[in-house]
């Protein structure tokens, strides 16, 4: 089938299709210059000098940062924190496991395993005890 084209402009030249006139206009200039800032090239120490001081203000802020401590946990006179009291077996059995492993670096993986506490096993004592 073949379609006639009713206007002469709707045609398309051998030589349009080549390359001629484009369709659409450019709404930007491609000669103007780009107003990206270019990168600076940085040394390699200045780069290890940054990612250092980043880390840094990472760590101040971070240690600034800071836990609440409710003061009416403490007991400065007894040395407690009463703030165990509320724990419950799982989490009262996990903190000490993680200090178990963090000071018990010298024993093996067996010996850990042996001082290991498992939450059920634990009785609640205390103040608020049933």
């Amino acid at each position: 089938m073949h379609v006639l084209a009713q206007n002469p402009s709707d045609t398309m030249s051998a030589s349009d299709s080549e390359g001629g006139v484009p369709l659409i206009e450019a709404e930007f200039d491609p000669a103007a210059p780009s107003k990206k800032r270019k990168r600076e090239a940085e040394p390699e120490a200045a780069k290890d000098n940054k990612k250092a001081a980043k880390k840094a203000r990472r760590k101040e802020k971070k240690k600034a940062k800071g836990k609440e401590i409710d003061e009416d946990d403490l007991d400065p006179a007894l040395g407690v924190n009463h703030a165990f009291e509320r724990l419950d077996k799982q989490l009262l059995a996990d903190y000490v496991n993680a200090r178990t492993r963090l000071y018990g670096k010298e024993l093996s993986s067996v010996e850990l395993e042996d001082r290991f506490l498992p939450g059920m096993d634990l009785v609640p004592s205390g103040v608020g005890a049933c």
